[in-house]
């Protein structure tokens, strides 16, 4: 029978479309990161949960309790945001540094640089599948109403997950040359937290800003999160082709900083 982290690598290669013909390895550094993720850790799996959980709480008694946000169950509206968010900022983190973080075994054996910053991203998201469970209870215990709208939520997460990937591997190919851009990334992370919809939606925007939120990659990704998982107002066709567009810039452009600098990288490293 297989283990708890065999099962979940099993199911994070079923969003494998990137390796296709390095799927055994893949699966084995997957599997390698989710057991040392949770090595001797009482807890394990549920200390990604409980840590989203508690800052969700945290940031309800900011907005809603001492500023008073008038939004209807935006205790679930904040852990749909904070959650994804999570898995997206720890995934573009974590992959900066995974290629230079595996430079001994990239040195001894042929492997595709590119598949570290995907292992990184397939890792977290496995993670995240299996908390995705808690939003939609929360929802539905705070009155949300199941709808049809609510398999959107797939589609946006695995542009999150394309986008996380993306950004990840393309920054992580830039930090073998400059490593002082992991202390810039964290500031980065900071100030895109709040520039994206997760503890606001778009109705709490001035209708001549809306436009701002197309030009955030992850801007309609997460108001369709909120919109499909929570029933909030709005059209949703346009976060669902905002967030494509972005998807498909982010892996052009990894494809482009792939083409021209990986030839260099080893030597580098």
């Amino acid at each position: 029978m297989f283990s708890f982290t065999n099962r979940l690598t099993l199911i994070a290669l079923g969003f494998d479309a990137f390796c296709l013909n390095k799927k055994f390895l893949v699966f084995n550094l997957v599997n390698r990161n989710l057991k040392i993720k949770y090595r001797r850790s009482f807890f394990g799996y549920f200390w990604t949960i409980l840590a989203p959980v508690m800052i969700s709480m945290i940031y309800y008694f900011v907005f809603k309790v001492v500023m008073n946000v008038n939004r209807p169950h935006y205790l679930p509206f904040i852990l749909a945001g904070v959650l994804p968010w999570s898995f997206f900022s720890q995934s573009i983190s974590e992959a900066t540094e995974s290629i230079v973080a595996n430079q001994a075994l990239i040195s001894k054996i042929p492997i595709p640089i590119h598949v570290f910053p995907y292992v990184v991203s397939i890792t977290n998201f496995s993670t995240l599948f299996f908390s995705l469970p808690v939003i939609f209870i929360l929802g539905m215990v705070s009155g949300v109403q199941p709808s049809p709208n609510m398999l959107w939520a797939f589609y946006f997460f695995g542009c999150l997950l394309l986008l996380s990937y993306s950004v990840g591997a393309i920054l992580a190919v830039f930090y073998v040359y400059l490593r002082d851009l992991r202390h810039a990334i964290g500031l980065a992370l900071q100030v895109w937290l709040y520039a994206t919809p997760i503890f606001y939606d778009s109705s709490m925007i001035p209708p001549k800003y809306h436009w701002i939120l197309f030009l955030n990659p992850v801007g309609s990704i997460f108001e369709g999160i909120h919109m499909s998982m929570l029933g909030s107002e709005g059209a949703l066709i346009p976060h669902v082709l905002a967030s494509l567009a972005w998807v498909t810039i982010g892996l052009l452009s990894l494809r482009v900083t792939y083409t021209r600098l990986r030839s260099g990288l080893v030597e580098v490293l």
